[in-house]
């Protein structure tokens, strides 16, 4: 037996079958409106949590962004101090520790000094040419002759600022 398939006996005192029918009628009209209702109150529970669920994923994902654009803007802000301990480095134990700091606070926070070495293959992405050198062989076409600037990167390869360097080219 189903919700719908109520039984109901008819009282001796209600004598009226007719009366009896128009009210079972009306109940299960009632019941029939009260499930749509129910119906609809779980669909939008439904519509709601989803919308919820996806407001903080993307609200998280946003604060990742976020998180991340700071980064890169206080990393940028950094950097020139970071090349020039870098230059005056050269034979100083104290700013080599110093710029060790450094490089271990950027590595904290995601970000890494790269520094191509010679021969590397030259790569546009991660690498700007200041100069052209030419080579006399194909094999070293286009490839990095010397660093003259580290480069600078975040997780996921993101670049803040690509290494300055020399490039070779055949002639």
């Amino acid at each position: 037996m189903s919700d719908d398939e109520v039984v109901i006996e008819p009282s001796s005192d209600d004598g009226d079958e007719a009366s009896f029918d128009q009210k079972l009628k009306k109940l299960r009209d009632e019941l029939k409106a009260e499930k749509a209702k129910s119906a609809e109150y779980l669909a939008g529970w439904q519509r709601a949590k989803a919308d919820y669920v996806n407001l903080t994923q993307r609200m998280r994902g946003l604060g990742e962004e976020v998180s991340k654009n700071t980064c890169r803007d206080v990393a940028q802000n950094f950097i020139p101090v970071a090349d020039s301990l870098e230059a005056a480095a050269k034979g100083n134990p104290g700013l080599l520790a110093t710029l060790k700091q450094i490089d271990e606070a950027f590595r904290a926070n995601e970000i890494v000094r790269f520094t191509p070495k010679p021969g590397e293959p030259f790569d546009p992405a991660r690498h700007e040419s200041v100069s052209v050198l030419a080579t006399s062989t194909l094999e070293e076409d286009n490839t990095v002759s010397e660093c003259l600037q580290s480069g600078y990167e975040m997780e996921g390869g993101i670049i803040i600022r690509p290494a300055r360097v020399i490039v070779k080219h055949h002639v």
